[in-house]
C-alpha cells in the first residue's frame, strides 16, 4: 500500500529531534539538508527549525503538496529512503543540548 506524507506529517516526524546532517553520508539526503540550512538556516550543520523542515520538504517533494516514502508493495520510494536516512541522523533535543560546553579566553 502507498504511503505518502505532507508538510505537516513530515515535520511531526522531527518534533523535538535535530538532524545533524554531518551524520549523513554523501548523497542526497546530505545536499537536501545542506541546502535547506544553507537557504534559511543559521548555517550551523542542523536541522531544527520548521522553516529548516519546511524548505527541506519542499526540495524533497518537488514542491508538491506530499511526498510518497512507500511504493504500492509498501517498499522504500527514493524519498522514502531519504527521510529514514534523515531520521537516523536526528537526535533528541535533550541529548544534543545536553553536551558539555568550553570556555576559552584568550588574552594578550
Amino acid at each position: 500500500m502507498a504511503e505518502f506524507l505532507d508538510a505537516k506529517g513530515f515535520r511531526r516526524l522531527f518534533h523535538d529531534r535535530v538532524v545533524v546532517f554531518t551524520n549523513l553520508p554523501s548523497g542526497s539526503a546530505r545536499q537536501l539538508a545542506e541546502r535547506a540550512n544553507e537557504r534559511v538556516g543559521r548555517g550551523d550543520a542542523t536541522l531544527r527549525t520548521r522553516s529548516e523542515f519546511d524548505s527541506l520538504f519542499a526540495d524533497l517533494s518537488g514542491g508538491l503538496d506530499a511526498l510518497q516514502v512507500r511504493d504500492d508493495t509498501s517498499g522504500l520510494t527514493q524519498q522514502g529512503m531519504i527521510v529514514q536516512q534523515l531520521q537516523q541522523a536526528a537526535v533528541g533535543a535533550d541529548t544534543f543540548f545536553d553536551q558539555p560546553l568550553y570556555i576559552i579566553s584568550i588574552t594578550d
